[in-house]
């Protein structure tokens, strides 16, 4: 374990913390067989209010980094899972909530990296808000892993069951895409993608809708 003194960043904030209780972070397990895991981490500040017109304060987050698998004692290993939180170029990701506002981060790239140094698994995860990316009172998070595109759509309705659900998935291959652009057409239905000889089930409001 290890405390926020290795975390400059949070370190600076326990002067500004009533009752400070020290964090502690998880940096190594050693399961029956004497295999070792070990966590990275890498702080990312980040600020805050309940009030934006009264004060701004700055919070400081602990982000997993890696994840070694049998780790040895020189430093080698099996295979890191290694994360990425890139800060778009708008700006930090807020969520606002009655005067006040939150800045946090989400995943932008996660991969496998083995004893060689050799990355494989590589995926791409990009977010639009509501009013972006052709987006209408919906959110979408679009995943992307070897030619295959997964895209998320969640509703933003008045209604409990209408409200952050995920009401679509849409899942489109490079290959299909290319057939399509050589055509100089596109698929005539956004929910529907032909992904060759491969059944894929389309959902909406946690049903199967149609495959593809």
């Amino acid at each position: 374990m290890e405390t926020s003194g290795n975390y400059p960043a949070s370190e600076g904030l326990k002067n500004y913390v009533v009752d400070y209780r020290e964090p502690f972070v998880l940096v190594s397990h050693t399961d029956p067989e004497g295999n070792i895991t070990g966590y990275e981490y890498e702080e990312g500040p980040a600020d805050f209010t309940f009030d934006q017109y009264t004060s701004h304060w700055q919070n400081v987050y602990i982000m997993l980094k890696s994840i070694t698998s049998m780790r040895t004692a020189a430093g080698g290993f099996k295979n890191k899972r290694c994360f990425e939180y890139a800060v778009p170029a708008s700006g930090m990701y807020t969520r606002h909530f009655y005067a006040g506002y939150m800045e946090y981060y989400k995943i932008s790239r996660e991969y496998l990296t083995d004893r060689h140094g050799r990355e494989m698994f590589d995926t791409s995860y990009v977010y639009h808000d509501n009013g972006e990316a052709g987006n209408y009172n919906q959110y979408t998070a679009v995943i992307k892993q070897g030619g295959v595109s997964t895209t998320y759509v969640y509703s933003i309705g008045s209604s409990a069951n209408k409200k952050h659900v995920l009401d679509k998935l849409i899942t489109e291959s490079a290959d299909h895409l290319n057939k399509n652009n050589n055509r100089g057409g596109c698929p005539k239905s956004r929910n529907k993608k032909q992904t060759g000889d491969t059944l894929r089930p389309h959902m909406r409001l946690g049903q199967v809708e149609f495959t593809s």
